[in-house]
C-alpha cells in the first residue's frame, strides 16, 4: 500500500462464508454451485478479507447499500432494480478503498 499514489483505488472480492452459516443448507447448496462452476470451495473470513484494505478508508457501494465495509458483490450496481439474484451471490463479498484524497492533484517538483 506504501507505493501506491494518493488518489488510488484498491478493489478485491472474495468468496466469504460466515462463521454462523458454515452448516446451514444454503450454504452448502451454494458451497457445491461454487465447486460445480468454478472447482474451488476456497474462502476467507471477512477479517481476512478486510486485511487486503490494510487501513484504507472503503468506499460507499451504492446509494441503496451505505454501509462502508464488505458487501456482497451483488449490491455493487448503480441506483436501480437489481435484476438477478442467486444465493450464491450472498457469499462473493467485496469492497474499493481508496488511498488518500481520490480529488486531488498530485504535485509535481518542477511547476
Amino acid at each position: 500500500m506504501d507505493t501506491l499514489p494518493d488518489g488510488s483505488f484498491v478493489a478485491a472480492s472474495h468468496l466469504c462464508i460466515p462463521d454462523a452459516v458454515a452448516e446451514d443448507t444454503a450454504t452448502v447448496k451454494a458451497l457445491d454451485v461454487l465447486t460445480e462452476r468454478f472447482g474451488t470451495r476456497y474462502f476467507r473470513t471477512e477479517p481476512e478479507i478486510e486485511a487486503f484494505f490494510a487501513d484504507l478508508p472503503i468506499v460507499t457501494p451504492s446509494p441503496l447499500t451505505p454501509q462502508q465495509t464488505l458487501v456482497p458483490c451483488s449490491k455493487w450496481y448503480p441506483t436501480g432494480p437489481l435484476l438477478e439474484h442467486l444465493d450464491v451471490d450472498d457469499y462473493n463479498v467485496g469492497a474499493v478503498a481508496h488511498k488518500g484524497n481520490p480529488g486531488r492533484t498530485p504535485s509535481h517538483p518542477h511547476s
